[in-house]
């Protein structure tokens, strides 16, 4: 049983397509409860589970864990695949949106997202002694755009 995170599009719902065609149970989750609804609808498949969640969010990530537990029972791995897209330089965006460019990334509010969701984790599942599960971090980058500067390219 595999949970990714970002699962809703791009990447995220790339690899939770793989898992699901080589027979894999993974949980989905994304933040936007419709959308990740709609596309867990669209995959037609018993092992898909659809969890809304934030991973910014220390409760949400603890729901989010404690729903396949009590669904799943148990938890093979996490593929953190969170992140955030926008099209604009970062110097063009409004305070607001670089802070939330930053907090989908790999830090949020003092604690990294494994750590977040390690504790998660710990919380809900028993494992027995030496065992756990694997955790994976994918990084992209934020996705490059040129934009013309009309004055400048006269």
């Amino acid at each position: 049983m595999i949970a990714v995170t970002g699962a809703s599009m791009g990447i995220g719902l790339g690899t939770a397509r793989c898992l699901l065609a080589r027979g894999a149970r993974v949980a989905l989750l994304a933040r936007d409860a419709a959308r990740l609804q709609g596309v867990v609808d669209g995959l037609g498949s018993a092992n898909a589970l659809a969890v809304a969640t934030d991973v910014c969010d220390r409760a949400a990530v603890a729901a989010a864990f404690e729903r396949v537990n009590a669904h799943w029972g148990r938890l093979d791995g996490v593929i953190n695949n969170v992140g955030f897209n926008f099209a604009r330089r970062i110097e063009l965006m409004p305070e607001v949106e670089v802070r939330r460019v930053l907090e989908r990334g790999s830090y949020h509010g003092g604690s990294t997202t494994p750590e977040v969701m390690g504790e998660a984790i710990a919380q809900c599942f028993e494992f027995p002694p030496g065992v756990g599960a694997e955790f994976i971090e994918v990084k992209s980058g934020l996705r490059e755009r040129k934009f013309m500067d009309t004055e400048s390219s006269r």
